[in-house]
């Protein structure tokens, strides 16, 4: 969901895609919103690139289908096992990104 907001926004809610947020617009926010915009940025770039290499075309505004297509293509990124703990099975697309991004640094 969060990929699908980073590059459509919300029209329902009348949210415009995220990475259209210029510096004005986020001048206003504290330094922690700052930051994570910037954690987040690094996160959807990262699933970009890998979509990139798997051969799947990435633009700054995607449809929901495009969006979705992406990340599935992407996410391989993200270093998530695809069950929980307990062994129940993860549905990778409803991660959220702050966890997404700790696996991701785990990757590294």
């Amino acid at each position: 969901f969060m990929y699908q907001l980073w590059h459509c926004g919300d029209g329902t809610q009348r949210i415009c895609p995220i990475n259209d947020f210029t510096p004005r617009d986020r001048s206003v926010w504290s330094r922690r919103m700052n930051k994570s915009y910037s954690e987040l940025k690094s996160l959807m770039e990262s699933i970009d690139h890998a979509a990139r290499n798997n051969n799947v075309v990435t633009r700054a505004r995607m449809t929901r289908a495009d969006a979705q297509n992406c990340f599935l293509a992407g996410y391989s990124e993200i270093n998530v096992k695809t069950t929980t703990p307990s062994g129940k099975v993860r549905d990778i697309a409803q991660l959220k990104w702050q966890p997404a991004l700790r696996y991701k640094q785990k990757k590294v």
